[in-house]
């Protein structure tokens, strides 16, 4: 089916106001956190050394690996049978909120001990024990933002961001200048993220509904059985970028060299905060557009496509010319090799990012199954990868499965996609693929002469090929107007 030929959907009917303000919220609080905490994590890497600060990020991605399981995709089930059902969204709320206490302490527990009896560090151990707690205060805390985010209300996560994120900061750095180690700076994040939780309830107490213990085990069976199917997505989703520093540890990786890739990683997550959010606020819009039937996730898919592989050539363009400069101008001579290759693992944001997206139609679509294939041929591919060309050639060959693994989980969505006629390849892909890989040719060919002739060279031919081969569709440019007119009003 051709995009052109498609019937251009009403603009108020697609929820692009409420999508926008949302994906703001969310964005505003991502970003406030991303600020503060990329604040920290200078603190963090020239105070702690490449060494720790690598031991204290595989700490944090440990958890985070286990935290998936706890929060057992009850977001997307949130987001979707809010979406669909205005009148039953408040029994919804109180028994996710019932499964993910359980889970939370369950997953915690489990996750607690295998790090404990299989480390043999005892810093490490006690580290991963101090996590395993705060995987409880964080699952929780994510649980009360997904309720914003189901009611399309987040702007209370934003207040929330911004109080208990500097929070956590401030003690920490505190804590660090009165000489404490990484088990203290752990203590110190486990200890925010409960305090989190707790803001959470009371403002979804006194904002939004009642929270009740609501047991029937034939709703609860309903939830996790749609709940599972999206948590293994999501641990296949999320362990590419989770695991690769859990791998390459195991895999005889130093800790010097850790402490590179983790940077490297922590930027890349910070980068990624803009796709990830406009998706996540895009999901209970979704839900209902998928339900009218009318097509409108296409329009949704083929914008963000295009959108994630502009933005993904951008960060990448940014990370080869000025990463060097800026990773050791901000974090110090210690990560310099972080820095030759922040560019390439910005690169790694267009096939993350588009993959994300399109997930978030899956998950609208209802094909919870199938996005559940394409993310475990990836991941699988990705961990294969990594016993491959992590012991040879180190970060770099963690990078390179990285890059492999995500590409295939997002070539495969594609072309399962173009199949159902749900895109096209040649305008949402093709178009700005030529321009992002015209942008990075001009750049290789001019580094050798002059880095910023280079960097500008690259990013005029990016912007200006995205721009002549077919810019703005139609349906977008309404989109636009639409928004614009709105804020003028």
């Amino acid at each position: 089916m051709n995009n052109q030929n498609a019937k251009k959907p009403a603009v108020s009917d697609i929820g692009v106001s409420s999508i926008a303000k949302n994906t703001i919220y969310l964005i505003g609080g991502r970003w406030l956190t991303t600020v503060i905490q990329g604040a920290y994590a200078i603190v963090l890497a020239r105070m702690l050394g490449p060494e720790l600060y690598g031991l204290y990020n595989y700490g944090l991605s440990w958890y985070m690996a286990f935290i998936l399981f706890a929060t057992l995709g009850l977001a997307a089930v949130l987001s979707r049978e809010v979406g669909r059902d205005f009148e039953g969204r408040s029994k919804v709320v109180d028994q996710t909120f019932l499964i993910r206490l359980f889970t939370s302490i369950f997953v915690a527990v489990l996750s607690g001990c295998i790090g404990f009896f299989t480390e043999t560090d005892p810093r490490v151990k006690y580290l991963l024990l101090l996590f395993s707690v705060a995987l409880v205060g964080r699952s929780l805390a994510l649980w009360a933002k997904e309720v914003f985010n189901a009611y399309e209300s987040n702007r209370y996560y934003l207040i929330q961001q911004a109080l208990f994120r500097p929070l956590e900061v401030l003690v920490g750095i505190i804590v660090l200048i009165a000489g404490g180690n990484i088990i203290a700076v752990a203590a110190v994040h486990a200890l925010s993220w409960w305090l989190q939780a707790l803001g959470g309830f009371l403002f979804i107490a006194k904002r939004i509904t009642v929270i009740k213990i609501r047991w029937s085990w034939r709703t609860h069976r309903k939830i996790l059985s749609q709940g599972f199917v999206i948590c293994l997505n999501q641990f296949m989703i999320f362990w590419p970028p989770f695991g690769v520093v859990i791998l390459f540890r195991f895999l005889g990786g130093t800790d010097f060299s850790l402490g590179q890739l983790a940077l490297i990683l922590g930027m890349f997550w910070v980068a990624f905060r803009i796709p990830e959010s406009s998706s996540v606020a895009a999901l209970p819009v979704l839900s209902r557009a998928v339900g009218k039937g009318d097509g409108r996730d296409r329009l949704f898919t083929e914008t963000v496509l295009r959108i994630n592989i502009i933005f993904g050539a951008t960060a990448g363009l940014g990370g080869l010319g000025l990463g060097i400069w800026l990773v050791t101008a901000v974090f110090g001579m210690n990560y310099e090799l972080a820095g030759r290759l922040l560019g390439f693992a910005f690169l790694l944001l267009i096939p993350y990012g588009c993959g994300y997206s399109l997930y978030s139609v899956y998950l609208a679509q209802k094909r919870d199954l199938k996005a559940l294939v394409f993310a475990t041929i990836g991941a699988t591919t990705f961990t294969l990868g990594m016993f491959m060309f992590a012991p040879r050639l180190h970060v770099p060959g963690a990078l390179i499965s990285l890059a492999i693994g995500t590409s295939i989980w997002m070539g495969s969505m594609i072309i399962d996609m173009a199949k159902r006629g749900q895109l096209s390849i040649s305008f949402s892909i093709g178009k700005p693929g030529i321009a992002a890989l015209l942008g990075l040719g001009v750049f290789s060919g001019l580094h050798v002469l002059n880095t910023w002739l280079a960097l500008f060279s690259g990013l005029i031919v990016l912007f200006g090929g995205a721009i002549l081969s077919g810019g703005l569709s139609s349906q977008e440019k309404d989109i636009l107007t639409s928004l614009f007119r709105k804020k003028a009003t």
